[in-house]
């Protein structure tokens, strides 16, 4: 792989090699914006699961930056949300997930907790 050109890469080994390249300094800070995005699901928990173990073995601090919000709050502790650019709310995980304050938190909320719902019952019919 070291002697590989970009294009000849998978969209997985290129976010791996990224965030070796970010991590080889031991920052003390990771800003990673949108970092599995476009990677299959496998793929996207190997590259979460490496950016949570290399962090946290060097200490490095993380912003994790995502539409996503089942990944945000498994990557997490504290959760900024935006909308039209501006902070609407700043929670911890368990605060945004259980008691979110704001109508578009609560409506991205409302949203990930549908969309979670309607998979398990997909997963549950498919598998009678």
């Amino acid at each position: 792989m070291v002697e590989s050109y970009p294009h000849q890469l998978s969209g997985g080994q290129r976010q791996r090699v990224g965030l070796a390249i970010a991590l080889a300094c031991s920052p003390s800070l990771l800003i990673a914006d949108e970092p599995t995005t476009a990677l299959d699901v496998t793929v996207q928990q190997e590259v979460l699961q490496s950016i949570r173990g290399l962090a946290a073995a060097q200490g490095t601090s993380l912003i994790f930056v995502s539409h996503d919000l089942p990944v945000v709050t498994s990557m997490v502790n504290r959760v900024l949300v935006l909308h039209e650019g501006a902070v609407v709310e700043d929670s911890s995980k368990d605060q945004l997930l259980h008691a979110p304050q704001h109508p578009h938190t609560q409506r991205i909320v409302a949203s990930a907790k549908q969309s979670s719902a309607l998979l398990r019952q997909v997963t549950q019919s498919s598998a009678q």
